[in-house]
């Protein structure tokens, strides 16, 4: 963790709500105790981007829209889907994908190429997009949250980890011994 990372960490166990929840395991620094609270999902859910999604996590798997009622899944035969797409968009497809079949939809430029390579309004290509970004995000732990960058956690709005956990003991003792 950054110099940075282990300060807001810090102020964060001892914000007034958490030291309360925390007293004991601060005071006989039970490092593990508090990087169990950490490392819990955050509640409500906070959506982070995530920081390695494979080809076939796209192609091969369905998922929800963030209301959990619409069903999606890789579009390969409608209009705008991407048999439909041109040969440099097809391309630029399989370039995103490195030599480990997958990306970091994580970095903007990754996600943007997403956005055009299925742009325009057929329906193909509007599951593509709503897809694509459905199975690029995932629900953060409370220390992820925290150290998280960019969006608000919403559906609409992932944020950026600016940490991907699980934090450690020893993370957590760092922590309190940062100025």
């Amino acid at each position: 963790m950054t110099p940075q990372q282990l300060s807001a960490l810090k102020t964060d166990i001892n914000a007034p709500g958490n030291a309360a929840a925390l007293s004991g395991a601060i005071s006989t620094r039970d490092g593990s105790f508090i990087a169990n609270f950490y490392n819990a999902a955050a509640s409500p859910v906070f959506l982070v981007f995530k920081t390695l999604l494979g080809k076939h996590d796209i192609t091969e798997s369905s998922s929800l829209d963030p209301d959990g009622t619409t069903a999606r899944a890789f579009d390969w035969a409608s209009p705008g889907g991407y048999i439909a797409r041109s040969q440099g968009e097809r391309d630029a497809f399989r370039e995103i994908f490195n030599a480990t079949d997958s990306c970091r939809p994580d970095l903007l430029g990754v996600r943007a190429g997403f956005d055009d390579i299925f742009s325009g309004s057929g329906v193909g290509a509007v599951a593509n997009r709503n897809h694509i970004k459905n199975v690029s995000r995932r629900s953060a732990s409370r220390v992820e949250k925290l150290l998280a960058t960019g969006g608000n956690g919403a559906a609409a709005t992932p944020a950026t980890a600016g940490f991907v956990g699980p934090l450690s003991g020893q993370d957590v003792l760092d922590a309190l011994d940062a100025s």
